[in-house]
Formats: C-alpha cells, structure tokens, sequence
C-alpha cells in the first residue's frame, strides 16, 4: 500500500512539473525519466543526481529524487531532498507536506507535526490534503506523546522449531495451548505448518497432515478452541465464490485434516472474504473482507452459525472500521475482546497498528485502543493471538533476530490491553466396564441463571470434549447418553484464586444394570442443613427425566457425608437428605413405589477425610439401581 501510495506521487510529480516547467527538461530529467519508466531505478537515481550537481536547485529533480527515495523506503534521503527543495523554493508548500509523510514514516514524530504546522498555516494549501494533514497530525501527537511511554514488553523469537529462512505469520493456536498452526511461506507459496507442546518447548514444525495444503496459497488460520476444526482462507480455487474464499477442514480419525470444504453464500461473496477467526463457543465467525455495505477498502465482518451453515454476514460498524483497511480480526476465547489491525486510524505510529475493542453490554463495540509502542511501530503490524488466560500474545515481524524476513514472536500482554482470562475442561466420555469411548451430549449450566450455555458431542473415535469457561462463573455439568447412568460435575471458579487452572476428567458412563451407582454432584444443602438449595433443580430435573426413561427399574436415593461431628448427628442428616430428594421426585410425578431412600452417615467415604477435597466429595447424593 506504501510502495503504491509513493509510486503515485512520483507519476504525479512527473506530470505536474513538466506541464509547468517554463523551460524545456534537461537531457538529465529525460534521460532519467527514460530509466524510471524501464524500472531501471538505479540508473535513474544517478542520472537525476548527476542533473542535481549542475543545478542544485532544480525543482523537478528535486521532486522526483525526493519521490523515488521515499518509494525505497530511504526516507532520510527524501527528506533531505525535500529540505533542499524547500530551501530553493519556499514558496512550494506541498514539500512540507510530503517531508511530513516521510518524517512520519522514520518515526521522526516532532518533525513531521512541525513541518505539518507550516503546510497548515499556508493558504496555498489544496483543501484536500489540508484534511489528510490534519489527520497525520492528530497522528504525529498522539505518537510522539505515546512514544515516550512505551510499554514495557520483551520479544521472544519462537525459535527454529517453529521459524526458518522462510516467512511465518498468522499464528492459530488450541485453547489448552497444546497445538500451534501457522502459515509459512517459500518460494511463493503459502503452506500450513503444525507444530505440538512437548513439555515447555515445541516439537519441529511439519506440514499440516492431510488434504488442506494444495499447490495454491494457504493462509491465515484459526483453530477452533477444541482443535477439531481449522477456518482458513484460500484463492482462485475452482469452487470459489470470489478472489478469496473462506474454507474449514475437520481433524479425522487418523489424526489428519480433511480437504477443503468452501463455506458457501452468504458467508463468501463475488468479493474477498478472508482472514477467519472463530469465536470460542463456534457459534460466530469473524473475517475480513472488502464486499459491499462497507465503510471503505477492507472491513471487519461476523457471522453466526444458523444450525446448518454461516448467515448473513454482520458490519462490525463504524467504531471497529474506517474508511482505509480493517482487518486480521482475532476474537479471544472470552469471546468479547477483539484484536485487529487497521491503517485508518489517527491514533497511529504509522502503517498498520494493532488495536483491541471489546464488546459492550448493548452488543456495541468500545472505542478502540492503540496496543502502543514498541508493539506497534511504523511498520506494517497484523495477525496477532492471545492465548486463553490473557497472558501471553503471538504475532509475526521482522526484526533484528528474525531467522529471515517474518518471525513469530511470542511476548508477554501489557495490563492494560489484556483480555478477560478464561479457563477449559477437558474430558474423556466412556464406558466404564468396557473402558470404549463413547459419543454423548456434553452440557455446561450456569449456576446463577440455570441456563444450558454450551452443548458439545464427546468426540465417537476419542471419547473426547472440550468446553470453554468464564473464571467469574460457577458451572453444572452433565454428560447423557441414551442407554447409560448420567454423568454431572460442579466447576467452581468464580471468587477462586486459581480460577485459571483448567479442569481435566473422566467420565465413566454406567449402564443401570441392578447395582450400579450414579453419583448426583449437583445436589446442594447449606452446612448441617437438608433443604435442598435452588441450584439443584437441574439435577433434580435430569434425575426425574432418566427415571422416567426406566419405568421397570427402582431406584435408592442414598445420602452420604463426611467424618465432621458426631457420627449419630451425620447417619440422621444422611437419612434427612435423602429423603428430601425422594419426595421431590414424588412431588414431580414419579411413583412412590419405584423410590427408596437410605441414610449412611460417613461409613463409606470415596475420598480421605483430612482434606478439604476429599470431605467435599464424601458429602454427596447418589442414585442406585434397584431391580
């Protein structure tokens, strides 16, 4: 975008000064001219400069000297150029103007708002670039004010497991951090590489297994939070809708990743639709692209997923996009925190920066903010990840240790640009006598509106879940599958110091032959009490539902507790907690006869009674088969 912007300005000094020149070109314009126009640049450069050195002051030459140098990024020599010309000829303002745009670009903050001042205060000014000059200098404060406030951040090149000689950029990354995709790019293609945790470092990056790279472009990965899915982008295939589609592959059974499946209209157009990322619970895709109803260039876009494929794709609206590119969308596994990259903002170092909006109570997005220096600079910055707990970010650059061109880097999130931190279960769904995995319906309740806020499969080949959790919430869970006992677990997080430490079990499912027991984790009574408490009526509800799914069979509601207080005082409260239970099954409408209660007291602990934990799983409620 530079590179173009710069090459405009040159064409435009081209014309301009040789359609005012009083006097005819010198053999040095034309002969340079000729050069340019042959992208022989550096023939071109000396030929200018040679005209320079019998007139110093020659407007056209300074001009496009100037022009050339600050389209090769060589944006001190464009300003001494620039300075010269203003020397010789102060009465051409538009030099201000350009010096300021390269001053900006060399980070030289001070400089570009002073020479922007004196553009400013020039009634020669075009009233065009009088608007894009007050926007740099709105830019030029804010970075020379931020600047000297840089954030206080290490970078750490990833290393060669993960970098080479090649380019590496837009990092993926699974919720438990144990899987890291990203795009590399060799000789002109892109390609997916995987790379695993092994202990605290990463095994050496292979190419992803299975149909996802092809001989065309790959690019810009997101990793559903469980691993089972990759959203990803890729162009000109046969079955693209546009120049850029957005495609999604399934992980197998063999541990490799399907082809390419395009996610059809609406969620891809005739337009470019790129750069994925999918939101923790997968129900909301966001991407970028360029389609209409747009706010200008590149914008940022969500979906959400209809039960049989991604809908009408949604505008973030004005305060997430601008009128030049917004893009390489990141929505974190809080699933409100967004990470994206524009080059439309005045709140800017230069080039595109990294921003982050949150979503607010109203569905709207917050005012963006600026990551800050030296994570933005004013170079091109994108395509940055966050991992779950808000710690740790990842992002592609080229700087001083790259192993060549773009690295990824890993560094530490400044407190103020951190997301909300989340934490995960993880689990295992099988059957608890034949120890085969099972395919079952896993729920996630919170406790405090009682509502089923996730529901996921037990992977059919694994037995395997994964679901995301809020750490300011307390949770029941369930597994069901037909056939089989119900599996629940309480996950208490909210008000928890290690409310980042994720949950990692077994379920063990149960057929109701006679004898089998089902532990009931989501029964709950105040201390040395037995009226049941309301964040039980979920169980209470699942339990009248399994029952009524067995007509023939009978069922004892067992009460249990720890080895606290007297042993006459528990065997009674056992016995009062149980049948508490009972009768409301009865009160909802199960036969009385089909019901028993029995109190044990704390003569059969699960667990060792000198922890805190093990007390805590030797107060319970469960549910035996009777035939």
């Amino acid at each position: 975008m530079k590179k173009i912007l710069y090459t405009l300005h040159f064409i435009l000094f081209v014309f301009t000064f040789l359609a005012c020149k009083a006097q005819k070109p010198s053999k040095y314009e034309l002969e340079g001219l000729k050069y340019y126009q042959q992208r022989e640049i550096d023939k071109a450069i000396a030929m200018f400069e040679k005209g320079l050195e019998k007139v110093p002051s020659d407007r056209s030459l300074l001009n496009m000297l100037s022009s050339i140098y600050a389209d090769m990024g060589q944006h001190e020599k464009a300003i001494d150029k620039l300075k010269t010309l203003s020397y010789y000829h102060p009465d051409y303002i538009n030099a201000y103007w350009f010096r300021a745009n390269s001053e900006f670009q060399i980070m030289q903050y001070e400089q570009a708002t002073y020479s922007l001042d004196t553009f400013l205060k020039s009634k020669d000014a075009a009233p065009d670039l009088r608007k894009k000059a007050e926007n740099l200098r709105k830019s030029s404060l804010f970075a020379a004010t931020a600047i000297k406030t840089p954030v206080n951040v290490e970078f750490n090149n990833m290393g060669p497991e993960i970098n080479t000689a090649a380019h590496e950029y837009f990092p993926g990354l699974t919720i438990d951090e144990q899987v890291f995709i990203f795009t590399r790019q060799e000789r002109m293609n892109e390609d997916f590489y995987i790379s695993r945790k092994n202990g605290e470092s990463w095994s050496k990056a292979i190419p992803l297994p299975g149909g996802v790279n092809t001989p065309s472009n790959e690019g810009t990965v997101s990793v559903s939070a469980d691993g089972k899915y990759i959203f990803y982008t890729a162009c000109n295939r046969r079955d693209g809708l546009g120049s850029c589609d957005i495609y999604m592959s399934i992980l197998q059974a063999d541990g490799t990743f399907s082809e390419a499946r395009n996610l059809k209209y609406p969620l891809n157009s005739g337009a470019w639709e790129s750069q994925p990322s999918i939101s923790p619970d997968g129900r909301t895709l966001y991407f970028a692209s360029n389609r209409e109803g747009g706010y200008g260039g590149i914008d940022i876009w969500k979906s959400e997923w209809t039960g049989t494929g991604f809908g009408q794709p949604i505008n973030l609206g004005p305060n997430v996009n601008t009128e030049l590119d917004d893009q390489a969308p990141f929505i974190h596994a809080d699933g409100k925190t967004l990470y994206y990259s524009s080059s439309g903002r005045v709140e800017t170092f230069g080039g595109a920066d990294l921003y982050l909006t949150t979503m607010l109570e109203n569905g709207e997005w917050s005012k963006p903010q600026n990551l800050g220096y030296p994570i933005n600079t004013s170079g091109e910055e994108f395509g940055m990840i966050v991992d779950r707990a808000g710690v740790f970010a990842y992002f592609s650059a080229d700087r001083k240790d790259s192993k060549g061109g773009r690295d990824i880097y890993k560094f530490e999130l400044p407190k103020n640009v951190k997301p909300n931190p989340v934490n995960y279960v993880k689990g295992k769904v099988y059957d608890k006598v034949t120890k085969q995995p099972l395919q079952a319906n896993v729920e996630l309740i919170d406790v405090a509106t009682n509502k089923v806020i996730h529901t996921v499969q037990s992977d059919k080949n694994t037995g395997q879940f994964l679901l995301v959790l809020d750490v300011d919430k307390n949770y029941l869970f369930n597994v069901n599958k037909e056939g089989y006992l119900f599996y629940s677990n309480f996950f208490e997080l909210k008000y928890k110091a290690n409310n980042t430490e994720p949950f990692i079990i077994e379920a063990p499912l149960q057929k109701p032959d006679s004898g089998t027991i089902m532990v009931l984790k989501n029964i709950f009574f105040d201390v040395d009490k037995f009226s049941l408490k309301k964040e039980s009526d979920i169980e209470i509800k699942k339990l009248y539902d399994f029952i009524n799914q067995y007509p023939d069979l009978k069922f004892e509601i067992g009460g249990h507790t720890d080895n606290t207080g007297k042993k006459e005082n528990n065997q009674v409260l056992s016995e009062n907690r149980a049948k508490v239970v009972m009768d409301k099954l009865i009160e909802m409408g199960i036969k009385k006869n089909r019901l028993s209660y029995k109190g044990y007291g704390d003569t059969m602990p699960i667990a060792n009674n000198d922890t805190a934990e093990g007390k805590a799983q030797n107060r319970r409620t469960e549910v035996k088969v009777v035939k």
